[in-house]
Parts: structure tokens; C-alpha cells; sequence
């Protein structure tokens, strides 16, 4: 309970600031504007460049076949590249659609003109063996592997200006050239000569994504992709909400030492029982070691240590997800940022959701984006999944400003004596029964996280005035345990029947 207090003093003051209420309203136009944008723009690329190959097997038929004395318009380009030879992949900026328009592209050799190198908007290396990929350059060179030079007009993949700019400089050609060459040639292993970032696919690794032609098949496909996607939510909220609250009460205690320094160093400070009675989990403990002058050395390494462990399970986890979730290449760093996408979702979620409006349906709409994300994250060989992150995140932070500016700074400006607003007697509006007397000093634990919650017209007035700390008539409270002789009721008859969920 002391621990929600704690937590509701941050979300009163940072709500109720003069610089938070002013941003508010603003900060929800704009972050709904970017996330309808970002949702016509995904889908505008996603139509055009996902699943589809129709640049690169004009530059193979105009470029790559005439070197080797094949005909034009090949339908099994297995045959004009071998696995053995390579191709080195240049994007120039041209407005002509076709290839053929560009210099001298396709010469058989490892060299292309220096000014065309550096005029490349990007430039990638393909082969559609992994070994022959991995290869040095000195040994492959050695050993005589042919690479291929080609050059691809800008034009291709866009045929107006804007297009082309938007490519160029803000959403890049990785995705394009991935669908391109994985479409055209079934596998094989690309890197950015750039940023050198690579992706691997095996013709296996492409099953997944080959839709079946079975309606039942079809449905069982689709079923699986949702499993998928609810399962990467729950493992990914769950834990980082349990390590973001282990982290937030356990790092209470660095406070004690802190104020032993600054008062040493003759910096005015507020009394140690306050800091005590502010949490409580944790000034009971040092209160303890007070008592006997012993120091707080033990508690401070104590809680740190489980600080460290759990961060290192947390990390643990992440990367055992990865590999079980995510086991197909993706854009580098991506993990990393679903994962601190959802730390700061849980952390805002901890902090700020306080009515009953908001914690009703806040948490499902931010788990529906999660899930949508995830879904097409899937659903797709290689989609354009930043931006699909990027929308994730546009319509979590529109949605959670509609509920702060909505709700949760309306109660705070509101009637503080309505049973419904929140309060620091009363600081969040979802309740779990009371199961052992302890809770109203320690923290529940962990596994009250996973506990449903439920509104106050479940529980009998008697009940909430305990949370409000008022002095009941429990005898004249129907259900509040004086009569019932079962020893759960008879252990907290004598406390608060209930408390806020910790999570």
C-alpha cells in the first residue's frame, strides 16, 4: 500500500507541473498525427516493396544474362548466378526505370568506376550460398569466385522525385533489396557494404512465409502467427513489469545512505522517519538495524545484489527470446528496442494509470499494438518493421496522452472526495483481496502481479474505509470476516481487507 503511495506522489506532482499541463494537449495532437501518418505510409510501402521482386530480375535479364550469353526474361535465375559467384549491387540516383539506362553496369569483374562507387546511394553484396558468402575477399580472389557488378536506377523502385527522396534519406533500400533478392532467388545472404549489417535466409527458412494454398492450412497458419504474438506480449510485459517493480523497491534503500551523507556534509535534509514512513518495506528494515547500532552496509549490498541478479535474468531472458521469437533475420537493434519500448510502457503504466476508465481499457489498447506489431512482424519474411515499431509506438504515446489528459488529470483537478478519484489514501482504483496482515507494511509478492484485479463495488463498504483509514463498524459490515471462522479471515479480520495492486 505504501509503495503505491509512493508512486501516486510522482504521478500527482508530474501531472498537476505547469510545464506537464501545458504540453499535454499538444503533445496528444502531434503524436496522433504521427501515428495516422505512419499508418498510411506503412501501408503505401508495405503494398509496394513486401513480398515482391520486380527490379532485380530486370537488371539480371538486361545486365547479368548478356555477360553470360543467356536470353532475356529468364524464369529460374538459379542459373544466371550460381551458388559459387556473387553479386556486388549498386543503387544510383536516376530517374530512368529502366537498368539498362545506367553506364556500365554489369561488367564481369570485381572493379566498377570510382565515381560511380561514391555517387551509390547504397551499395550490398549478395550470394546465394552462406559458406561462399562468408568467405575472405583475399581467398575468394584467390580462388577465382566471379562477382558481378550491377547498378540499379533509383527510378526503379520509385518514379517520382519525392519517391526517390523518401527512399534516399529516410526510409532507406535494406527492406526493397531484401524482398527483391530473397523473392527472385528463394535464399541466400546479403550484406550492406554500408553499414555492413547482414541477413540470412535458407530456402527452409522461407517455408514460413510461403502462404499455403489450403484454406484449413491457411487458418492454422494464421492461428499459429497470433499465438506467436500473444505469447511474445505476455513474456515480454510480464517479466519486464516484474524486474521494473524488483528494481524500483529494492533501489529505495540507496536513499538512507544518501541522506547519512548529505547530513554529514551539513546539507539541510528531512528526518530519517520520514524517509521511513515514506516506505515503509524499507524503513522497517533500517529502523531494525538502527535499533541495535548496527550498519547499513549488509541491507544496501543485500538489495543491490538482488538489483544485479534480477538484471541479469532480465537480460538472460531477453536474449533466450530473441533466438525462440525472433529466429529469422531482422533490422539490426530491433529486439533491443521492442524491449525498451516495453520497459517504458510498463514503467508509465505503473506510475501514471490511476482511474478506473484508464486501467480498464489502456492496458488492452497498448497490448492490442504490441500484438499488431508482432503479428506483422511474423506474418512477413522481411516488412518494413521499424516502421511498424514506429507506429507502435505513435499510437501508445496518442493513446496514453488521451487518458492523461482525458482522465487522469481531470481526477486530479477534480472532487478529491469522490469515491472514484484518486488520493493518497485511496491511490489507484483497482483493488485485490488482502491475504495476509503483512501487506500493509511489506510489499505483496511477485506473484500478486499476475492476480486479477477488481473495481470497489466488489468489496463491502466496511472494506474501503479501511483503505481510506477510517475505523469501520465491521460488525455491522455483512461479509467483512467478523463471523466467518475460516483461518484466513480470522488472520486479517483484523487489517485492511484490501490493497492496490503493485503492479
Amino acid at each position: 500500500m505504501e509503495f503505491e503511495r509512493a508512486l501516486f506522489r510522482v504521478h500527482e506532482r508530474t501531472l498537476l507541473s505547469d510545464g506537464c499541463l501545458k504540453s499535454q494537449k499538444p503533445l496528444l495532437i502531434i503524436s496522433s498525427f504521427i501515428f495516422a501518418l505512419c499508418v498510411v505510409v506503412l501501408s503505401l510501402l508495405h503494398i509496394s516493396y513486401v513480398n515482391v521482386s520486380s527490379c532485380i530480375p530486370q537488371v539480371l535479364d538486361y545486365q547479368l544474362a548478356p555477360l553470360k550469353n543467356l536470353s532475356m526474361q529468364s524464369s529460374n535465375y538459379s542459373v544466371l548466378l550460381p551458388q559459387d559467384e556473387l553479386l556486388r549491387i549498386y543503387i544510383l540516383d536516376s530517374a530512368h526505370a529502366e537498368p539498362t539506362a545506367v553506364g556500365i553496369a554489369g561488367q564481369d569483374s570485381s572493379t566498377l568506376l570510382a565515381a560511380e562507387q561514391s555517387a551509390a546511394f547504397a551499395s550490398y553484396r549478395f550470394s546465394r550460398r552462406l559458406e561462399v558468402f562468408a568467405l575472405p575477399e583475399d581467398i575468394r580472389e584467390s580462388h577465382s569466385f566471379k562477382s558481378y557488378n550491377l547498378t540499379v536506377p533509383s527510378g526503379c523502385f520509385a518514379g517520382t522525385g519525392v519517391g526517390r527522396f523518401l527512399l534516399q534519406h529516410l526510409v532507406g533500400f535494406d527492406t526493397i533489396m531484401i524482398n527483391e533478392l530473397l523473392w527472385t532467388f528463394g535464399e541466400g545472404s546479403i550484406e550492406n557494404l554500408d553499414s555492413h549489417e547482414r541477413w540470412v535466409w535458407r530456402a527452409e527458412s522461407m517455408d514460413p512465409f510461403l502462404k499455403p494454398d489450403n484454406f484449413f492450412l491457411l487458418v492454422l497458419w494464421k492461428l499459429q502467427i497470433l499465438f506467436s504474438a500473444v505469447l511474445a506480449f505476455f513474456l515480454l510485459s510480464t517479466v519486464t513489469g516484474l524486474f521494473i517493480r524488483i528494481t524500483i523497491s529494492s533501489s529505495a534503500i540507496l536513499l538512507f545512505p544518501l541522506h547519512n551523507c548529505l547530513r554529514r556534509w551539513g546539507f539541510e535534509t528531512p528526518s530519517e522517519d520520514l524517509l521511513m514512513r515514506s516506505f515503509p518495506w524499507i524503513g522497517i528494515q533500517v529502523a531494525q538495524f538502527n535499533s541495535q547500532n548496527k550498519p547499513l552496509r549488509p541491507l544496501v549490498l543485500a538489495h543491490l545484489g538482488v538489483v544485479f541478479v534480477f538484471y541479469f535474468i532480465y537480460i538472460a531472458s531477453h536474449f533466450a527470446w530473441t533466438i525462440l521469437l525472433y529466429p529469422w533475420s531482422t533490422p539490426e537493434d530491433l529486439e533491443d528496442s521492442v524491449y525498451a519500448y516495453v520497459a517504458l510502457v510498463e514503467l508509465f503504466h505503473l506510475i501514471f494509470i490511476r482511474t478506473r476508465l484508464s486501467i480498464a481499457y489502456l492496458p488492452r489498447i497498448l497490448g492490442s499494438l504490441l500484438i499488431w506489431f508482432h503479428v506483422y512482424l511474423f506474418s512477413f519474411c522481411y516488412g518494413f518493421s521499424y516502421l511498424a515499431l514506429l507506429t507502435t509506438c505513435a499510437g501508445s504515446i496518442a493513446a496514453c496522452m488521451f487518458f492523461i489528459v482525458r482522465y487522469e488529470t481531470v481526477a486530479l483537478r477534480g472532487n478529491p472526495f469522490h469515491p472514484d478519484t484518486p488520493s493518497h489514501e485511496n491511490p489507484r482504483m483497482a483493488y485485490m483481496p488482502m491475504m495476509s496482515p503483512l501487506w500493509t507494511v511489506e510489499l505483496a509478492p511477485l506473484w500478486t502481479a499476475f492476480f486479477p484485479v477488481s473495481s470497489r463495488e466488489t468489496f463491502s463498504n466496511g472494506q474501503m474505509a479501511l483503505i481510506r483509514g477510517e475505523p469501520p463498524d465491521l460488525e455491522s459490515q455483512p461479509g467483512s470476516g467478523m463471523n466467518d471462522t475460516s483461518p484466513l479471515t480470522q488472520l486479517t479480520s483484523r487489517q485492511p481487507q484490501t490493497h492496490h495492486d503493485p503492479s
